[in-house]
């Protein structure tokens, strides 16, 4: 990108109040206390972090298979993290529902309550 037109897309960003440009403006990343979904939805439970102003390594992320679901790794995004002073790049937790059931899980030391219906 030519000098100029990085000065332009800067400016643009900083006008605008973006924090991070990239995948990450997708969108910003929540938590939820409960989630209840027909067998074979998904939705986001969370995010999880890196070191700030980074996305952590997929590579090392590990899913869990739980009474009623599993949960694995969405889009990446972006999270309010207090300890970054704002939004850092984040990659959604997903809880996708497999059986029927109801249980309380524990996801980045968070109790979410999970209902899942036939």
């Amino acid at each position: 990108m030519a000098g100029g037109l990085r000065l332009v897309v800067a400016l643009v960003v900083g006008l605008c109040g973006a924090w991070w440009v990239g995948p990450a403006a997708a969108g910003l990343i929540g938590d939820v206390e409960a989630v209840t979904l027909r067998v074979g939805e998904r939705a986001v439970i969370g995010g999880v972090t890196g070191p700030c102003g980074r996305l952590p390594n997929r590579a090392a992320l590990r899913g869990a298979v739980t009474r009623t679901g599993s949960i694995g790794f969405g889009a990446e995004g972006l999270r309010k993290a207090r300890g970054c002073g704002g939004p850092t790049p984040a990659i959604e937790v997903l809880f996708t529902a497999e059986r029927p059931g109801t249980e309380t899980l524990r996801v980045l030391g968070r109790k979410i309550g999970v209902r899942v219906t036939p």
